[in-house]
């Protein structure tokens, strides 16, 4: 582990939209990060292992296991990207590799869940002190206050809402989370000046967003998930709601009486944001 870099792990449904791959290039980019391993979640877990296995190749990274977890039937559309790319899924199931990792190293990593909690919550099951040995949860997900772009009231999110009881076992699990939510996220749209820029650049990562933004089904990317990575090595970019947060059986997260158990991000700093990635990803620093 690298001293002054933080450590954590990206759990992840990478290859349905494709702002998880954003994420994963943007941690990728981030010399205050230190991924330690990837795992993924929902659909087919071997199709999204594959891709992350081949942005880590790119990136050099060839060290960082990868980890196939819960899966589900969720359409992968940006497999193609990675057909024939071969790699070696870890051994371990991700909700194992997520306890061994943490559980080695109690209060140093950090888990960054941006798909369903399934496999956070089947780490959570096998070993309830993960709770208190995480060093903190930072999720994409939820919306306490505000829906998608054009939805003011509260929906149910899709990462929560994907596997409700999953959701509801982090958010009653005691641990740290703190949370890239709709308030946060909802508002970072990658409009196409940005896009061109990105892939104007010749270094590996931008130039793979490139091929993935060709074969995902749609065209101006909401950069959900890197605000999530974002958190993590500038905290001040958003504002901070300290409440309790408890899952609804829809999948609604909804502030409740109670302690306090979430960080919720609010009042983004947009414009920091989208400079701090353009930085990042233009550098290629990791």
């Amino acid at each position: 582990m690298d001293i002054g870099r933080r450590p954590i792990i990206f759990d992840t449904d990478i290859g349905s939209d494709i702002d998880d791959a954003y994420a994963l290039a943007f941690i990728l980019s981030c010399h205050e990060l230190q991924l330690e391993a990837v795992t993924v979640v929902s659909g087919d877990v071997d199709a999204r292992g594959r891709i992350a296995a081949k942005m880590l190749h790119l990136a050099g990274r060839d060290d960082v296991p990868v980890a196939l977890g819960v899966p589900s039937d969720k359409q992968v559309n940006q497999a193609p990207w990675a057909e024939g790319f071969e790699y070696e899924p870890d051994p371990r199931p991700a909700a194992e590799l997520i306890v061994e990792e943490i559980s080695s190293l109690p209060g140093e990593i950090t888990l960054v869940p941006v798909g369903p909690m399934s496999n956070v919550a089947a780490a959570l099951q096998m070993r309830p002190e993960l709770a208190e040995e995480v060093a903190e949860i930072v999720i994409m997900g939820g919306g306490v206050w505000t829906g998608y772009r054009r939805n003011l009231e509260p929906v149910p999110e899709y990462n929560i809402r994907a596997d409700v009881p999953a959701a509801q076992a982090l958010f009653e699990s005691g641990a740290p989370i703190r949370m890239a939510g709709l308030e946060a996220t909802a508002a970072l749209q990658f409009e196409r000046f940005l896009q061109e820029r990105l892939a104007a650049c010749g270094l590996p990562l931008p130039q793979a967003m490139r091929q993935l933004l060709e074969v995902w089904p749609s065209t101006t990317p909401t950069l959900f998930d890197p605000m999530a990575v974002a958190m993590l090595i500038q905290p001040e970019i958003c504002d901070y709601e300290e409440i309790c947060v408890r899952v609804d059986e829809e999948g609604l997260t909804y502030q409740c009486d109670g302690e306090p158990n979430v960080r919720v991000g609010v009042r983004p700093r947009i414009h920091r944001f989208f400079e701090l990635f353009m930085a990042k990803l233009l550098s290629g620093a990791a």
